[in-house]
């Protein structure tokens, strides 16, 4: 891989790290706001079935998927690190420049990931 796409895809893994990063803390900050609602007297939790019907599960599955993206990208970015980005990590070929583009976090060839 050319120097100027390696730059490319490092430029936008570190954006797509910085806003991940950002993200994975304001949900983790307002799933902790969640577990009391204002007003209440105590410091103990609120019952989760309560938390449901609020959202509190849903808000749970985004900071989950937000963290196994960011995972992803630093995995990707260790990678460019270490000379490794763009090639499979299960058959070692060259992953398709548009799956690249679409997904640059990917570790795997569209074969493998079938």
């Amino acid at each position: 891989m050319d120097a100027h796409r390696l730059e490319t895809y490092t430029s936008r893994l570190l954006g797509m790290r910085t806003r991940l990063i950002r993200e994975v803390t304001t949900t983790e900050d307002a799933l902790r706001q969640d577990v009391v609602a204002p007003g209440d007297a105590t410091t103990m939790p609120t019952h989760p079935a309560d938390q449901d019907a609020e959202g509190f599960d849903e808000n749970i599955a985004i900071a989950q998927n937000e963290e196994f993206l960011l995972e992803h990208v630093e995995a990707a970015l260790e990678r460019i690190e270490g000379g490794t980005f763009g090639n499979c990590q299960t058959c070692g070929h060259k992953i398709d420049k548009k799956r690249l583009d679409a997904i640059p976090y990917t570790p795997s060839c569209i074969n493998c990931a079938q």
